[in-house]
């Protein structure tokens, strides 16, 4: 696929149809900018998601399937610190 900056991207996707991994080809010239999602549950929740650049991100959810915290390196935010900041959770 051609994004908008004429950058060509791909996308890997799970026999659920989650994607996985999201690939921009050599977007400034140097190496493949390369994301990787994690799934988890019945309910196909995100695990974690690991950008090109950064730390890796965690996710934590309820039973009901529900978005109840998130963390990488940096910080942590709980569902009540999301939902201040105007999130869903």
């Amino acid at each position: 696929m051609l994004d908008p900056l004429a950058h060509v991207d791909s996308a890997e996707y799970d026999g659920r149809s989650n994607l996985i991994r999201s690939v921009s080809v050599s977007p400034y010239g140097g190496a493949n900018a390369v994301s990787q999602y994690a799934w988890t549950g019945p309910y196909d929740l995100i695990a974690s998601v690991t950008p090109p650049v950064g730390p890796v991100t965690t996710f934590g959810h309820d039973g009901a399937g529900n978005r109840i915290w998130q963390q990488n390196r940096n910080e942590c935010e709980s569902q009540r610190d999301l939902r201040l900041l105007g999130h869903e959770a």
